[in-house]
């Protein structure tokens, strides 16, 4: 077998050897995905373990540079996260067969093969290990600190196992020299890292082998092909020259195509150069005097001082390369935003003219690109807007730094002014010269033409409510008249000729004065309602405690009549008018009293905070009312019961509903049929919520 039959660059798994360790995951990739992966690593390992095993006999068992291991470490490496132990398993066993073979093929025992296969698995698993452990592996050829250290934890420590394994093999079997066997199979495995584990990783990873068919890549692998070609023939004139001329040559594409046509160079040229040196060509190759050992030497430290100055130079490059290309996709990327942005923006120099315009402010205005570009920028303002802009604006962007939603008309090419809001921000420090400033244009003329047609209608409306206030101030009044009229003429009409009267007529006689009667009330209520909003002192502070007596007073007839009991609790201040709270609460218990049951009404009047509002609750035993008709109680007219049971006009709880609303409160009931009702009223608290309170 191949004395260098090992190299080994145990580049762990991106996961920080989360399957080496972890184990089977949840999740499992299809089998004829991973046989692909499998199959393909095992072919690329097999033509790297034959390439190197032929090196190694030519040379005379002293190995040169061995591949398949950094190939295998790179494979492991990028193995699916998801597959875990079992898809780094199949990768690792298709490497460990593609080398087991080429040692077979090239004449070795059954179990001569095993154990150098298993020596150059000891060394991918150990690599694996160390760079997941102490590395990031995914940040090779991206940053020279980590680079540096997963090739000195894979290339420098790993190989000391399989050469310490492999070198005892061949020692025990063949007879081979153990110190020689061992140095040149470390210095293989440790140099083909350096040099073949790169490229490997990249073509790999995550973007895989899509390099290949990259623009740049593409002119990367033509370049390197034209490297190689002359490489070639630079070698033929056996002259040291030709390496000076070969690391010239490396330099020159790392320059051209960066990391990738770094990596895929250095290695091309460690092959040229490896294959003309172990067939005797070549300035080290021809070398008078020396064995073929000391040629193979020598060569490996030709050429380990090869990648590691282009593979920093590849990474600088790189870096650069990639904030150049960030800063032109940003820059693309802002330009395409300013121009497609969906509002009107614009760009001022210093100068005062227009630097650039987006798309939406040439629809608006009606111009093209070209007729506004170096234009003074507030020539696009009407007459007004302009002079503001000169004497105010302008000299605010540049003293403050922006301003704000100010108000403009623009005129567009057609002649046409609409309203809009600008808003400006001067790009600069304030001690730094100012280069240009960004305007942002809101056009709101539909807003502007909304907000007149609003203020229109809220004017109408208050001139209609001052209307039906003052109609019904007169009908109050003027209606009122005519009822006591007729009123007056049926109690004379009554008196004239009631003894005169049948029953049917005297019925009669009682039907016109109750109608009259139940007409002044309901004209009262009526006007009793529109006036709810109109008090003069609805943000006095109000003692409950005496709103609540006054109504009471007023009900005392209905009380003592009833057999009436009112439980009420301490009340609380309140914004508002005495006069509507005091018609609030009456309206309430008196509600309570009226619809009773057959036992004497209980009221009860309670409060509890809650929040920065307080909640009164009038209980009382009447009637109920069906869970259906919540809402309809509150509603103008809404009589639930016939006016021969219960009188009144159907005004009550919409009175009381619009006092409550008045002053920002709300107002609910709460009852079963037959079980009484709860009515809750919550009317804003004086002070602020404090803990105490809340508790």
């Amino acid at each position: 077998m191949a004395e260098g039959a090992t190299t080994t660059r145990a580049l762990g798994s991106h996961a920080r050897l989360s399957g080496m360790s972890g184990g089977v995951t949840g999740s499992r990739t299809a089998w004829l995905p991973l046989l692909s992966r499998a199959v393909a690593v095992a072919a690329v390992c097999l033509a790297g373990a034959l390439l190197g095993i032929s090196w190694t006999r030519e040379a005379g068992n002293v190995a040169a540079l061995w591949p398949p291991n950094a190939i295998l470490l790179a494979a492991l490496l990028h193995a699916p996260v998801a597959g875990g132990l079992r898809d780094r398993g199949c990768i690792l066993l298709a490497g460990g067969l593609a080398i087991f073979a080429a040692n077979l093929l090239f004449g070795d025992s059954l179990a001569v093969s095993a154990g150098l296969a298993l020596a150059n698995l000891s060394e991918v698993v150990l690599a694996l290990y160390l760079v997941a452990r102490f590395a990031e592996p995914r940040e090779i050829l991206r940053s020279v600190g980590q680079s540096g250290l997963i090739l000195l934890l894979a290339g420098g420590l790993a190989p000391i196992l399989a050469a310490s394994i492999g070198a005892s093999l061949l020692h025990l079997t063949y007879g081979a020299p153990l110190w020689a066997v061992w140095k040149t199979w470390y210095l293989a495995d440790a140099l083909s890292l350096v040099i073949f584990f790169p490229v490997a990783c990249l073509l790999s990873g995550d973007k895989g082998w899509s390099l290949l068919t990259a623009p740049r890549s593409k002119e990367a692998i033509v370049t390197v092909a034209a490297i190689c070609a002359a490489s070639w023939f630079l070698f033929l004139e056996s002259s040291l020259l030709a390496l000076i001329a070969l690391q010239i040559a490396l330099m020159w594409v790392t320059f051209r195509s960066g990391r990738f046509g770094s990596a895929l160079a250095v290695a091309s040229m460690a092959i040229v150069v490896t294959t003309w040196t172990v067939s005797g060509v070549g300035p080290i190759g021809q070398l008078e005097g020396y064995t073929i050992a000391d040629k193979i030497l020598y060569l490996q430290f030709a050429l380990i001082v090869v990648p590691i100055p282009i593979f920093a130079i590849a990474i600088a490059l790189s870096k650069e390369r990639e904030t150049a290309d960030a800063l032109a996709e940003s820059e693309a990327r802002y330009r395409d935003l300013f121009e497609k942005s969906p509002v009107m923006l614009l760009s001022i120099g210093s100068d005062g003219r227009l630097l650039s315009v987006s798309e939406h402010w040439l629809d608006k205005m009606g111009y093209r690109r070209e007729e506004v570009i170096g234009r003074p920028s507030v020539e696009f303002l009407s007459a007004g807007s302009r002079q503001q802009a000169l004497e105010e604006l302008l000299p605010r962007v540049f003293s403050e730094g922006a301003v704000r939603d100010v108000e403009c008309r623009l005129v567009t090419k057609d002649g046409e002014t609409f309203d809009a809001l600008l808003s400006a921000i001067r790009d600069g420090a304030p001690q730094t010269r100012v280069k240009r400033s960004f305007a942002v244009i809101t056009d709101v003329s539909k807003l502007k033409r909304a907000e007149r047609d609003f203020a229109d209608t809220v004017e109408k409306l208050e001139q209609s409510n001052r209307d039906l206030e003052q109609f019904a101030y007169l009908a109050s009044h003027d209606l009122q008249e005519p009822l006591r009229m007729v009123a007056s003429f049926t109690d004379l009409l009554e008196q004239e000729y009631g003894p005169k009267l049948d029953k049917r007529g005297r019925e009669f006689i009682h039907y016109a004065r109750d109608g009259a009667e139940r007409m002044s009330r309901l004209i009262h209520d009526l006007l009793t309602f529109s006036r709810v909003t109109r008090q003069d002192d609805s943000n006095a502070v109000v003692d409950l405690n005496m709103a609540v007596n006054v109504a009471l007073a007023n009900l005392q007839s209905v009380i003592d009549t009833s057999g009436a009991t009112v439980i009420c609790d301490d009340l609380p201040s309140v914004h508002g008018s005495s006069t509507q709270l005091t018609s609030l609460f009456q309206n309430l218990v008196g509600n309570a009293i009226k619809y009773r049951g057959d036992q004497p009404p209980v009221v009860s009047l309670t409060v509890k905070r809650l929040g920065p509002h307080w909640r009164f609750t009038v209980t009382d035993n009447g009637i109920g009312i069906d869970r259906k008709h919540y809402e309809r109680v509150f509603d103008l007219f809404k009589r639930l019961h016939h006016r021969g049971r219960y009188g009144g006009t159907g005004l009550g709880l919409a009175i009381c509903r619009r006092i409550v609303e008045g002053h920002g409160g709300s107002i609910w009931v709460e009852s079963e049929v037959g079980e009484g009702s709860r009515f809750h009223v919550t009317l804003p608290a004086l002070e602020p919520v404090t803990e105490a309170a809340a508790q």
